[in-house]
């Protein structure tokens, strides 16, 4: 066994057995889910009638709460490289997702290290299917679920309807920083009613040889025991080096709703205003950035117990013509049935 995998093993070990020994103050969770997949059509014809059996991510978890004041994550990822390209297959691969430190006064906490950015720690709790697919802007190549930096985030307030985020941030995401720029995002938010959510968020990303990116996005949100829904608009100005810029814009919508006593109904409808969105070749699903797009999802999800679902569901990105006239491409079409479970 080579130095790599005896050293990944005996973190997995002291993971799972960290239980035993540690303070009663301590947690260690796990999360899986993947598919069984179906390709029935897409733009790329060379993955028409792919199939397969592929497990997403794989989540180790340890939380520590060293008082009432002091608290701390370290999380392992494994995630597949979802890829469809033969030449490049390879192992799922490991890496840190959190490794932060909290400092929670009142009703403000204060986190350093490898956090959640403040573009999904509100949206994504209220899609709640990550699972099934991430969050728009994420999908789209505008947004990053982690960062390495310094967030502050909390309620105001005796009634606590405002509420806020601010993180200054590396803006490499999990990846170690490589200059001296910096991304700064913030967020305000409003709840109404416990049902009820409201956020205005902004980014600035200094970025080098004048290609910063400036993001926006507003979102509102609904959810109670037995239903969810939310709508977005979100858009990315991306300057170029020669100093001309353009826009990336996306309006998305969601709904979903318990019509049994462990069956959920899942839907939503991404619209990509623009052509150019980054990472033309995603992981899990071949999507064509070089037009405007319609990205729908629709699911029914099967409670078998408490944290373990499986969800038949299907994915199609419907292609717009070329600006300039010509055929569309083929839509994206994928049937799937994903696994989901935790402890």
């Amino acid at each position: 066994m080579g130095l790599r995998k005896l050293t990944l093993a005996a973190i997995m070990g002291s993971m799972a057995l960290a239980p035993v020994a540690a303070s009663a103050e301590g947690k260690f969770s796990a999360h899986a889910f993947g598919d069984y997949y179906y390709f029935v059509d897409d733009h790329d014809s060379t993955v028409v009638d792919q199939n397969g059996f592929w497990i997403r991510r794989v989540n180790l978890t340890w939380d520590e709460k060293f008082d009432d004041e002091f608290s701390a994550r370290l999380r392992l990822e494994a995630a597949s490289p979802g890829s469809f390209d033969p030449d490049a297959q390879a192992l799922m691969l490991t890496f840190v997702k959190d490794a932060w430190l909290r400092w929670k006064t009142h009703e403000q906490s204060i986190y350093l290290g490898l956090t959640s950015t403040v573009s999904h720690t509100l949206t994504e709790d209220w899609w709640g299917y990550r699972h099934l697919e991430k969050i728009p802007g994420e999908l789209q190549g505008i947004f990053s679920s982690r960062d390495m930096g310094l967030g502050i985030t909390g309620m105001l307030g005796e009634a606590e309807k405002f509420g806020y985020h601010v993180m200054v941030g590396n803006g490499t995401g999990t990846l170690n920083e490589q200059d001296s720029r910096k991304k700064v995002s913030a967020a305000a938010r409003f709840f109404p009613t416990a049902a009820l959510a409201l956020e205005v968020y902004g980014d600035f990303e200094d970025r080098p040889n004048g290609t910063d990116r400036t993001s926006f996005r507003g979102f509102l949100g609904f959810k109670n025991d037995r239903a969810r829904a939310g709508v977005e608009y979100t858009q990315q100005t991306r300057d170029r080096s020669d100093g001309t810029s353009f826009d990336l814009k996306i309006v998305s919508g969601f709904v979903t709703g318990k019509v049994g006593e462990k069956v959920w109904l899942v839907g939503r409808v991404d619209r990509n205003m623009e052509p150019g969105a980054s990472n033309p070749g995603r992981p899990y699903i071949l999507m064509d950035s070089s037009v405007a797009s319609t990205f729908v999802l629709a699911g029914v999800e099967f409670v078998a117990r408490e944290n373990i679902t499986f969800t038949p569901n299907v994915e199609a990105v419907i292609y717009d013509g070329p600006d300039g006239g010509g055929a569309a491409p083929t839509d994206d079409i994928v049937a799937r049935v994903t696994f989901n479970f935790k402890y």
